[in-house]
């Protein structure tokens, strides 16, 4: 059973759950999307794989606020030292390769210099065939930045687990980073 650090995550995580069609273990990404909750679209992102690259597909305005910029389009982590991309590739391909979900606490260091965490929660969407593999992140800042900082760099992912949506979990333990 998954612990949850904020309700916030662990409400994204029921809602995501609502969205399934009975029988299936994960929802579909157009009822996902045809479903939003204003409560949670503006701290979630979808992403594809393509070419071997984890790519932003959609961004919700408060990640937008949170990172400075829009980064639809970009490669997830681009910039990021290489165990933190390695890392967040590992968990998201066996998300979607079980299907699974996983949570993360992950560390970061603002603008400012000041350190904080943040919560995520990862899910899979299902998509119609031939098209790349989707996940859906919701995140939640733990301690709260000051107004107009912004996350720069990754400190790490200390933490990681497992959310078992109906499938089972990989055999593996999830990829954790320090950095």
């Amino acid at each position: 059973m998954t612990t949850f650090q904020t309700e916030q995550c662990k409400g994204f995580f029921t809602h995501w759950k609502s969205l399934r069609a009975e029988g299936d273990v994960v929802p579909q990404q157009s009822e996902f999307l045809d479903n939003p909750h204003p409560g949670f679209a503006p701290h979630l992102h979808i992403a594809e794989f393509r070419n071997g690259r984890l790519i932003f597909r959609l961004i919700g305005t408060k990640l937008v606020e949170r990172w400075g910029r829009d980064k639809t389009g970009e490669i997830v982590g681009d910039g990021q030292p290489a165990e933190m991309q390695q890392s967040l590739y590992r968990n998201s391909w066996s998300a979607i390769s079980k299907p699974c979900g996983f949570r993360m606490n992950m560390k970061f260091a603002a603008s400012t210099g000041a350190q904080f965490s943040v919560e995520a929660v990862v899910l899979p969407l299902q998509v119609k065939a031939g098209k790349p593999n989707r996940l859906v992140s919701y995140s939640e800042v733990v301690e709260k930045l000051k107004y107009g900082d912004q996350s720069q760099v990754y400190l790490g992912i200390p933490e990681v687990e497992w959310i078992d949506v109906g499938a089972g979990v990989p055999d593996h333990t999830p990829t954790t980073v320090q950095l």
